[in-house]
C-alpha cells in the first residue's frame, strides 16, 4: 500500500471520528440531556459537577440561560480561557467547537437553546410595533438579547398584574416559576392554566392578553425567533 493511500485512510478515520464526537449529546451523554426539539430549535440541559471535563463538541448559534453559577476553563481551537457563569445570566453564543471543565466548587447547570436553519434567520421581525410587548409593557419585560437571529425576553408578572393585548412571533418559552395565569386571545377566548418551573413549550405566532391570577410571580425566558417558524 503506497503512502498516498495510507494518508487518505488516516484522513477518513479522523473525519469519521471527529464527526461522531461533534454533537454534544453524543459526545457528552453523562452531562447533557435533550429537553425539547423541533425543526427550529433544540433545547439541552448541561450539568457539570466540580472537576468534570466535557469532551470536544460543536454548537450552532445558541442562547444559554444559567440556572446554577460556577467557574469554567474553556478550550477552543487550542486556546484556553477562564469564564464564570452567573445565576440568571442570559448569553448569546456564536456557532463554535469547544469543550469546558468545571474548575469551581459548585455544580454548574445551564439550559441551551440551539438555533436551527440559521441561514434563514435574517428575515424581518414581523410583530407590529403597536403590539410589541416590550413597548406596551416595559415594566414586565427586559430585553436580554436582540440580534439578527433572536430576541430574548426576561418576563416577570406579579400576582394581580395584567398585560394588554400584545403579540409574539414564534419561539420557545422556558418557565422559571409556578403560578396560575389567565390569557385572553385576540378572538376573545379565555384560558386558565398553571406554569411549572422548567416547563418548555413551543409557541407559534400569538396575540393575547395575560393576567397573573396566582399567588406567586410568573417568570419566564422567551426566545423569539426572527426567522420562519417551520413546521
Amino acid at each position: 500500500m503506497n503512502l498516498q493511500r495510507w494518508l487518505l485512510i488516516l484522513l477518513g478515520l479522523v473525519i469519521v471520528g471527529s464527526g461522531s464526537a461533534q454533537d454534544t449529546l453524543k459526545a457528552n451523554p453523562d452531562t447533557v440531556t435533550l429537553k425539547f426539539e423541533n425543526d427550529r430549535v433544540r433545547v439541552l440541559e448541561s450539568v457539570l459537577k466540580p472537576g468534570t471535563k466535557e469532551n470536544e463538541h460543536s454548537h450552532p448559534n445558541y442562547v444559554t440561560y444559567v440556572i446554577n453559577a460556577g467557574k469554567v476553563r474553556n478550550h477552543s481551537n487550542g486556546a484556553v480561557s477562564l469564564g464564570e457563569f452567573k445565576t440568571g445570566e442570559v448569553l448569546f453564543r456564536d456557532a463554535r467547537t469547544h469543550w469546558s471543565e468545571n474548575i469551581g466548587k459548585t455544580t454548574i447547570r445551564v439550559i441551551m437553546f440551539e438555533l436551527k436553519d440559521i441561514g434563514d434567520a435574517g428575515k424581518p421581525y414581523n410583530v407590529p410595533s403597536d403590539k410589541d410587548p416590550v413597548k406596551l409593557s416595559p415594566q414586565y419585560y427586559k430585553v436580554a438579547v436582540d440580534n439578527e437571529f433572536v430576541r430574548v425576553l426576561e418576563y416577570r408578572l406579579k400576582p394581580g398584574q395584567k398585560e394588554p393585548m400584545h403579540s409574539h412571533p414564534c419561539g420557545v418559552v422556558y418557565g422559571l416559576t409556578a403560578t396560575k395565569f389567565k390569557t385572553v386571545s385576540s378572538d376573545g377566548k379565555t384560558d386558565e392554566s398553571e406554569s411549572t418551573p422548567g416547563e418548555i413549550f413551543w409557541r407559534g405566532p400569538t396575540t393575547h392578553a395575560a393576567e397573573n391570577i396566582g399567588k406567586a410571580d410568573e417568570r419566564a425566558i422567551a426566545i423569539e425567533l426572527k426567522g420562519p417558524c417551520g413546521q
